[in-house]
């Protein structure tokens, strides 16, 4: 139905009332090839390492749904055919000022942080992807996909008026208009001086203190890593905290030390609870559940510090992992030397921070285009929240923490990540006016998945699913990992 839509008219574009606005149907005025490409959703381009995987059936809008509903309108607009509805929208006057500030971290010429291609320059645009789609029309595809939709959570996110400029525009044929006479381009266009690299002492607080730092290498050496020739690959090292820390040595603070732009994902960081593993490199796509993150990076991501007066716990001994993962590497001989350094200071009276659990397992497996599971725990203890890390895998759409205070009887929306991508899972940020949490309070977690007619289990693989909220908190409780774990339902 989609494609006689678009074959049959002129000039309309119509944004469904979806609680998040995000689908379009396309309709093409002007160029029909590129009209039957944008409508069979085809095309697959960005900061994304996968192949966007679209619901195998349609998804209807109920209660908490949350995603696309592509049923039309009820009330149709009537356009006059020869009306000029669209808005004569340029590449130099309208798309490349969005492009630059909202995409060209990644698509920057030469691509960056696995990006596939550039987006600086307004020939870019005009090139054939390997589907056939001109690169504008994928554009518009992924900036309204239901899953790993761009730009990826941790970006600046375009503006709905912002989406609109740029399908107009991709929909009247994409045109150039006049450029300016510095070319357009700014003068750094597509760079980030603060991608990650810090200053060795830029994160060392006065007073006692250290850095522990952690980097991809070579096995038994201080060598950069050798990248495999692979489309994607996720590898692990470990460090031991070494002696000499002090009693009360906490980790405040976390830097990014980035290598290689233009191979590198991103990166996370760990503290084992569990069986000690190797010093790496070694292969590890799934994520243990021993394993509790204290940190990570993806592009545009800052130094991390703690809010003051909370830290981290390290203890001599313990077991530091850092995951990397790389995309699209094809030429032989390719390194990186990335890593994360700890910045640590040995101070008593530090409150120790820890990451709960918010989440679980389920049974039995999970079949459909939009299954959903959610899992509510209560307050038992006062503590105060800041930050929260969603988690799920592949076949995930949309993942949700909601807070409803003891006494009352609604759900507050604490973090959302309504388009998830499993290459870009961000660390969400908790208003002041929400961290608090008090004895009776409520967190619930909800998941949706496309399974795509699999049955799906939970499990650490990529190929099994998850469903974690994993909330940073103070103080750390005695068993964060079960202590708002829950069946989910």
């Amino acid at each position: 139905n989609q494609l006689v839509l678009c074959l049959t008219s002129r000039a309309i574009a119509r944004v469904s009332k979806e609680r998040s606005k995000a689908y379009t149907i396309l309709m093409v005025r002007k160029w029909f090839f590129s009209a039957i490409i944008s409508c069979l959703g085809l095309s697959q381009w960005a900061c994304d390492s996968t192949q966007s995987r679209q619901p195998t059936s349609k998804i209807t809008d109920g209660i908490d749904a949350g995603v696309i509903n592509n049923e039309p309108d009820a009330n149709p607009i009537n356009v006059d055919p020869d009306a000029d509805v669209n808005p004569e929208y340029t590449w130099w006057q309208d798309i490349q000022p969005i492009v630059s500030e909202k995409c060209q971290l990644c698509h920057a010429n030469p691509p960056q942080y696995g990006a596939t291609r550039p987006l600086v320059e307004y020939s870019h645009t005009q090139r054939t992807a390997s589907t056939g789609a001109p690169v504008h029309a994928e554009m518009v595809q992924r900036i309204y996909a239901p899953s790993s939709r761009m730009p990826p959570p941790s970006q600046p996110q375009l503006t709905e008026e912002e989406k609109t400029v740029i399908q107009t525009w991709s929909e009247n044929g994409a045109p150039e208009g006049v450029p300016p006479s510095d070319a357009g381009v700014p003068e750094d266009a597509g760079t980030n001086v603060d991608a990650g690299s810090e200053d060795p002492d830029s994160g060392v607080p006065p007073g006692p203190g250290r850095a522990i730092e952690i980097r991809a290498t070579n096995t038994g050496t201080s060598a950069p890593y050798t990248l495999p020739v692979q489309r994607t690959n996720y590898v692990c090292w470990s460090v031991r905290v070494p002696a000499g820390g002090g009693d009360n040595e906490h980790a405040v603070r976390f830097e990014h030390i980035i290598d290689n732009t233009a191979k590198l994902h991103h990166m996370l960081l760990f503290k084992n609870r569990g069986d000690d593993v190797e010093a790496g490199p070694f292969g590890c796509d799934g994520l243990d559940l021993n394993w509790d993150m204290i940190s990570g990076w993806a592009p545009g991501r800052q130094p991390e510090q703690l809010p003051s007066g909370v830290g981290v716990r390290l203890e001599e001994g313990d077991q530091i992992i850092l995951q990397a993962h790389y995309d699209d590497v094809r030429m032989q001989n390719v390194t990186d030397s990335s890593g994360i350094r700890v910045v640590t200071v040995d101070q008593p009276g530090l409150t120790p921070a820890g990451i709960m659990w918010a989440g679980g397992p389920w049974y039995p497996a999970i079949n459909g285009s939009n299954v959903r599971k959610r899992g509510t725990c209560e307050i038992r203890t006062p503590i105060t929240i800041f930050q929260n890390f969603p988690h799920m895998h592949e076949f995930g759409l949309r993942i949700t923490l909601e807070l409803k205070r003891a006494g009352t009887s609604n759900w507050e929306m604490l973090t959302e990540v309504p388009a998830w991508d499993f290459e870009d899972q961000p660390n969400l940020p908790i208003q002041s006016t929400e961290q608090q949490l008090n004895v009776g309070d409520q967190l619930r977690t909800s998941c949706w998945w496309d399974t795509q007619g699999r049955d799906i289990s939970f499990g650490e693989s990529t190929s099994d699913e998850m469903c974690f909220n994993f909330i940073y908190h103070y103080p750390v409780l005695s068993n964060p990992t079960l202590a708002c774990a829950a069946l989910l339902r």
